[in-house]
């Protein structure tokens, strides 16, 4: 409620409140951790979204939104083969997610327009 409320600050202190706790539950931690990284990028701080991303897929590699979110933050940070790793990844568990699907049309625009190339 607090993420949706915008009260972010609030929300990134429930999920570590959250994750603090051992629930032996290695899909729940990954929901935290995801959910964490979804207050970091509206926060503004990529770097620490991505480092939970990593923890949530590490607990949960089939959690599609770690791998969406860490695309995102991966993006904003310039880090465009990294994005690329996280969308592949993505799209191997739910090919026909449409962010992802997206994002991934994006990053190979945002990666030909790097390196110069026009053709795309």
């Amino acid at each position: 409620d607090a993420f949706r409320a915008a009260e972010l600050p609030v929300a990134l202190t429930y999920y570590e409140q959250a994750s603090a706790v051992d629930f032996h539950d290695p899909t729940l931690e990954a929901v935290l951790c995801s959910n964490k990284a979804a207050v970091f990028l509206r926060l503004g701080n990529s770097g620490r979204a991505i480092k939970a991303c990593y923890r949530a897929i590490e607990a949960d590699p089939a959690n599609v939104k770690a791998q969406l979110r860490g695309a995102l933050a991966s993006r904003e940070l310039g880090y465009l083969v990294q994005a690329a790793r996280f969308c592949d990844r993505g799209l191997k568990l739910a090919p026909q997610n449409t962010e992802l699907r997206q994002l991934q049309a994006d990053l190979i625009r945002d990666l030909a327009a790097k390196r110069g190339d026009c053709t795309v």
